[in-house]
């Protein structure tokens, strides 16, 4: 599959040449490609914390359940253990993406964009492996559980009702806007707005430096993404769960 899929963006982008100029803007990283990307995102974190499994986050082998689990090791090198393991994985979806991304030769040099893409994947990877340690604590702990994470959960809950009042907004404009470009106009204006423009801001944040087109641009948004990782690698650390013993 993923060979068919690379193929297919070197006969859509590579093979032609004139559809990625440097004067022209590289679709993929157009409004209209931000915009699916945001998209993407907030539904892909609501749909972790509303479906996703456990065992797909956590994902510790019989052998590392056996060598590591009785041993002396603590839950946040348990924990550590996982967030580095993960980054082959990581490193290699960066490089897919970088070489589509790419295509474009935009003014913003590759290692730039590379870079954006790794820090945006280790987030979600981040994301993925914490609320699925929420999930866990409020199967094993009940109300306790949740009463620990209320944090967590209250974030989640405001990021979910601002997009619900931003999308039930923008609905009848949505509704009269005459293709496809007016409704991209309209949605972008109305992330822009609040409540959207702050509960959406870690996702923004996020999307920054991969859409940037300039080095200087880069370098603004840098800082946020910065941030946003930060902040979940604090969250990832401090959630309590026994998974251990599960």
């Amino acid at each position: 599959a993923l060979i068919i899929g690379v193929v297919y963006f070197y006969l859509i982008f590579w093979r032609h040449p004139r559809h990625a100029g440097r004067d022209q803007v590289f679709p993929l990283l157009t409004d209209g490609g931000q915009l699916i990307a945001l998209a993407g995102l907030v539904f892909g974190a609501i749909s972790m914390w509303l479906f996703g499994g456990d065992s797909t986050a956590l994902a510790f082998t019989q052998a590392e359940a056996s060598f590591l689990f009785p041993a002396p090791v603590s839950r946040r090198q348990l924990v550590a253990y996982k967030l580095i393991r993960g980054q082959l994985p990581l490193l290699f979806n960066t490089l897919i993406w970088l070489l589509l991304l790419d295509a474009g030769r935009s003014t913003l040099p590759a290692w730039a964009r590379g870079v954006g893409l790794w820090l945006l994947f280790c987030t979600i990877y981040l994301h993925r492996l914490g609320s699925s340690l929420v999930r866990t604590a409020w199967a094993e702990h009940g109300l306790h559980g949740l009463r620990r994470n209320a944090l967590s959960l209250a974030v989640f809950a405001v990021v979910v009702i601002g997009v619900a009042v931003t999308l039930v907004g923008s609905a009848e404009p949505l509704r009269q806007a005459a293709g496809l470009d007016a409704r991209v106009r309209i949605l972008t204006g109305a992330i822009a707005q609040a409540p959207a423009r702050y509960v959406l801001w870690p996702f923004t944040a996020l999307l920054a430096p991969v859409f940037a087109t300039t080095m200087g641009a880069w370098l603004a948004a840098l800082p946020g993404l910065l941030v946003v990782l930060l902040v979940h690698v604090w969250w990832v650390m401090r959630t309590d769960t026994a998974f251990e013993e599960a």
